[in-house]
């Protein structure tokens, strides 16, 4: 018995097929521990033929099996379930492909964690987004489910016990033509004694391929959005009103089904959007309930309830609303967050924005700023969303870079007195800001290192921090006595912006 059988169903994926499959003859597993079974699911760009030539040249490590298109994944990936015989199995993209050491090092985690299902890092290539969160925090031997984080992380591109697949009959539901791969993955996760997180390296390479054969990429609104709802369907046969339902349907509400009433019902004809609005109404009817509602971005909320209402101007009204700072209001008792347009009205009720939204809140109140030096003062002005009401509780800040808060929202230790290196934004009424910090006396401190700026935004409960989003106008320099400091950006990994102060000596332009 082999350790591993990778799964892969294909259907039209040359030339990027190949690139799968020598990451596979590429494996670092043992000979014998590893079988691939690839799915060719009726293709016509030659892709079978490929399969055959490759598990011709490598006997005893690819299986193919052929079938005839079935219109998506689901009917491939159980016939590879079925024909697998390892202990483990893993499904593999024809277009995306895996690390040398990848097999090797999946089986013995899973074997040293006693895992049923083991998440492994992935990472996009090609301009593939992938959502990172739950890689952050490194290895993990166990994590729960349901959890925020498992709920980011639904694909399956993971690795399953496969005794757990056939002991619950855990399948791909075959009337799913997108997103059939969430419902198997919730409930084995569901089943699972024990869930585990491989996050030392990464894995799996996950292609952005915008071929028309592609999915995900093709697919209408009302494909995507009756998918979805499938899904949601599913989950909610596996899980029972409550918590744990509300946390895995709280991302689909947040991501999926706002992206249909955000994106589509911008790009689709007129005559389409009353129907577009009575789906996604059907869909929240059965699914937004008021603790994923409070937990909600205020601009998703707006537009929810908006096409509840069959306000069809209204929804136009916030085509783009992402795109521009949003007006933030704190007052001694509440936070309220409105689009600019609703800022007379940012006080009403629907607009308070319950601790679950603080962070998603913050982050889309921020507009790009640009940073210069003036001397030995320091300047940025740029857009922010804060009414000046609430100026007298938002501070720029330059922190040291190794105190990172990536590019989210975080709540910290209420301070008595603000941070040093701190000064308040000055806000207009016009949603611009102008924050100065003099650098003189903090030039010998900061010397030889590297900063960042941020904001803190004093609510009634929390302190939130965050990155403060600027672009250096010049590099520049100033003079203290014998000592000159020059200042320039430095983006890292997570694109912010970072200042690095060092003596003038030590500068090369």
């Amino acid at each position: 018995m082999p350790d591993l059988s990778v799964i892969v169903p294909v259907y039209n994926t040359l030339p990027e097929l190949l690139t799968c499959l020598d990451s596979m003859v590429a494996q670092t597993a043992a000979p014998g521990s590893l079988e691939v079974i690839t799915v060719d699911d009726g293709s016509t760009d030659g892709s079978g033929d490929t399969l055959d030539r490759y598990a011709e040249a490598h006997p005893g490590l690819f299986r193919v099996l052929h079938q005839e298109n079935s219109g998506g994944p689901a009917r491939p990936c159980n016939a590879g379930l079925d024909a697998a015989r390892g202990r483990f199995v893993f499904f593999l993209g024809s277009d995306d492909y895996l690390d040398p050491e990848a097999a090797e090092r999946m089986v013995a985690a899973a074997d040293r964690w006693e895992s049923d299902v083991l998440c492994v890092r992935l990472v996009g290539v090609n301009g593939r987004w992938v959502n990172q969160r739950l890689f952050l925090a490194g290895d993990r031997p166990e994590i729960e489910f349901p959890s925020e984080l498992l709920a980011s992380a639904l694909s399956n591109t993971k690795l399953f016990r496969r005794d757990l697949l056939e002991r619950h009959g855990i399948r791909y539901a075959l009337d799913m033509r997108v997103g059939s791969d969430q419902p198997f993955v919730i409930e084995a996760m569901s089943k699972a004694r024990r869930i585990s997180v491989l996050a030392d390296r990464p894995y799996y390479y996950a292609v952005k391929r915008d071929s028309a054969e592609n999915i995900t990429y093709s697919s209408t609104w009302r494909q995507r959005l009756q998918g979805i709802a499938s899904i949601m369907d599913h989950v909610a046969a596996i899980l029972p009103a409550g918590p744990d339902r509300d946390t895995i349907l709280q991302r689909h509400l947040s991501g999926e089904v706002a992206t249909v009433l955000r994106r589509d019902f911008a790009e689709v004809p007129a005559d389409e959007r009353a129907e577009l609005m009575a789906e996604v109404n059907r869909v929240t009817a059965a699914y937004l309930t008021e603790p994923i509602r409070r937990g909600l971005r205020v601009v998703t909320r707006l537009r929810y309830d908006l096409s509840r209402d069959g306000d069809q101007d209204g929804l136009a009204d916030l085509i783009g609303a992402e795109e521009t700072p949003l007006a933030l209001l704190v007052t001694d008792d509440a936070v309220f967050q409105a689009p600019w347009a609703y800022a007379d009205r940012v006080r009403q009720e629907r607009f308070r924005i319950e601790a679950e939204a603080m962070p998603g809140t913050f982050w889309a109140t921020l507009g790009d700023g640009v940073a210069r030096l003036d001397g030995s003062t320091l300047v940025v002005e740029g857009r922010i969303g804060v009414l000046p009401a609430s100026g007298d509780r938002v501070r720029g800040w330059l922190a040291p870079a190794e105190d990172r808060t990536g590019w989210g929202a975080r709540a910290v230790p209420r301070a008595e007195k603000w941070p040093p290196r701190s000064r308040p934004l000055e806000i207009r009424p016009d949603g611009t800001y102008s924050w100065r910090l003099d650098l003189e006396p903090i030039q010998r401190a900061v010397a030889g290192s590297a900063w960042a700026l941020r904001v803190e935004i004093d609510t009634p409960e929390k302190t939130w921090r965050l990155p403060l989003r600027a672009q250096l106008a010049a590099a520049g320099s100033f003079t203290r006595g014998s000592q000159a400091l020059v200042m320039r950006s430095l983006p890292d990994e997570d694109g912010r912006l970072l200042f690095e102060l060092t003596d003038a000596k030590d500068h090369h332009g």
